[in-house]
């Protein structure tokens, strides 16, 4: 080899090493955390609700039939569904969403319900969601939310979007309108962990 040609060998060499460091410098080099979207506030103790990040699809009002039960509760959902579809805000409605769903709102107790094995007192109480449930069309399944203030109340839901404000007979759902009714059954697994299994039917 000649002297031009090692002198070409080497200066070839020198670019390719430094070409491959800058490429690689940062690799390994970055200390920042990874991103993580916080939960929604009402949220945080859900175990299954990382990837719920959409807006409010659906608010809603539910009452027990005598009127001493009183959920001021929303849902949100996902901004990807199962199908890979993407809704912007505009276009999610009760009717059309399906995927993972969490709750959060209010609930005011007007008197002492007592459910035999375990007793329910009255106030004011905060909503959250300790288990994400399933949305389809309207219809929730497998929620299970907590009630916060003068007692802790585990609660599991099933129920759908009602139609209408007091389903009257002959009334048809329709759950494109984003505030409405919820009704189904509250099924009350305990109170201050005390084990209930007692539904009460709300609408």
């Amino acid at each position: 080899m000649t002297n031009k040609q090692l002198h070409y060998f080497a200066t070839a060499f020198v670019a390719l090493t430094l070409s491959v460091l800058a490429a690689c410098g940062n690799k390994g080099g970055n200390n920042q955390p990874p991103v993580v979207n916080p939960l929604p506030q009402g949220y945080q103790q859900c175990m299954n609700c990382q990837n719920i990040n959409g807006p409010v699809f659906f608010t809603a009002e539910s009452l027990d039939f005598t009127g001493i039960i009183r959920l001021n509760w929303v849902f949100v959902g996902q901004n990807v569904l199962q199908n890979g579809l993407y809704y912007s805000g505009q276009t999610i409605t009760p009717g059309t969403y399906v995927g993972l769903t969490a709750t959060s709102g209010s609930a005011q107790i007007n008197q002492s319900i007592n459910l035999g094995y375990c007793m329910v007192p009255a106030g004011g109480y905060n909503l959250s969601t300790i288990q994400a449930g399933q949305w389809s069309y309207g219809i929730a399944t497998n929620l299970v939310i907590q009630l916060t203030g003068p007692a802790q109340i585990l609660i599991a839901f099933n129920g759908q979007v009602a139609g209408s404000g007091y389903l009257g007979s002959g009334q048809l759902s329709s759950s494109t309108n984003p505030v409405g009714r919820m009704f189904g059954n509250l099924q009350i697994q305990s109170v201050n962990g005390v084990n209930c299994q007692q539904i009460i039917t709300v609408q």
